[in-house]
């Protein structure tokens, strides 16, 4: 299993992949809130410009989502990491939005390690080979 080291508040943390049961546990956690984000983006291409309740009704969900968005990063990270939850607290006042941010994809790719297999499949192709036709 291959551990990733990250850095939060200037302290050091190994992320260790979660056993199958955890990683869904964590991923369900995730649906609720990224369910939304998903609904209002799906709702602007059919918006009424000319419409200003349907245009502020979309920007105040877009806005919610937005101001939400760092502690759904967080909630995430702490779900994933009982070792990082332990220190909430320091890491709130003294990390900055983009290291959390940094450390959430790392859980990320965790939690959907599809790249992996992506590599894996990559040298299972053929590579291909020039033809020519007389």
């Amino acid at each position: 299993m291959q551990t990733t080291i990250v850095t939060l508040a200037g302290k050091e943390y190994q992320l260790r992949p979660l056993s199958i049961r955890r990683s869904r546990e964590v991923r369900n956690k995730m649906i609720g809130p990224l369910g939304a984000a998903v609904r209002t983006i799906r709702e602007i291409p059919g918006t009424n410009l000319s419409d200003f309740a349907a245009i502020s009704g979309l920007l105040e969900s877009i806005q919610y989502i937005l101001a939400d968005s760092l502690d759904l990063c967080l909630g995430v990270i702490y779900d994933f990491s009982p070792e990082i939850a332990q220190d909430r607290e320091a890491i709130e006042d003294k990390a900055c939005d983009e290291e959390a941010l940094m450390v959430f994809l790392e859980v990320v790719k965790m939690l959907y390690p599809f790249g992996n297999l992506i590599k894996s499949l990559n040298g299972l192709t053929q590579r291909e080979t020039s033809t020519r036709s007389v």
